[in-house]
């Protein structure tokens, strides 16, 4: 079977196999303080061949080539179109990966840097620290911050993490 894990609402995704999910899931809660929630569990006809092309399509999102996955509003979506514990052959999951592809809004968000480095500096926030809470590197933080581009996804995971709103969120092309 493969399942879908994660911390908390802004925390990476880990997509993983288990012939017992429940006991994969207690064996990788030994590893961290954080609650793990499963989102979802589905089988398969092939597991392996299935989750390679699941990291295969959300390679852009993997973390340090490890089983972790940004929260992508297109992962997201993908879970959002699976059944728990349903059967899918590869051609199904294709099918819902192409069509959370299809979902996503490929604009990209221009933010008011200005206003969220007004938040992190009320709550002594530092750009460690706020990649850290929302599962990022430093260096992308940075980056952001310098061309002050994101993904909407990134902006409301920075307004949940600062428990702030964004106030100027202008789309460019």
């Amino acid at each position: 079977m493969i399942y879908f894990i994660k911390q908390n609402k802004i925390s990476p995704i880990r997509i993983g196999i288990a012939s017992n999910v429940e006991e994969r899931i207690q064996k990788l809660q030994s590893g961290t303080s954080n609650k793990l929630v499963c989102l979802k569990v589905i089988q398969t006809e092939n597991d392996q061949e299935v989750r390679q092309a699941i990291f295969d399509f959300f390679s852009n999102s993997r973390l340090n080539k490890s089983s972790w996955f940004s929260s992508t509003r297109m992962l997201l979506n993908f879970l959002d179109f699976l059944k728990d514990t349903q059967y899918y052959s590869l051609k199904q999951v294709f099918y819902f990966l192409n069509v959370a592809e299809k979902s996503v809004n490929k604009f990209k968000i221009k933010i008011n840097v200005d206003q969220i480095k007004n938040y992190m500096q009320s709550l002594n926030y530092n750009q460690s620290q706020l990649a850290e809470k929302l599962g990022l590197t430093r260096q992308a933080i940075s980056f952001m911050f310098m061309r002050e581009q994101t993904s909407l996804f990134t902006v409301e995971a920075i307004a949940h993490a600062l428990k702030c709103e964004v106030n100027e969120v202008v789309f460019s092309g």
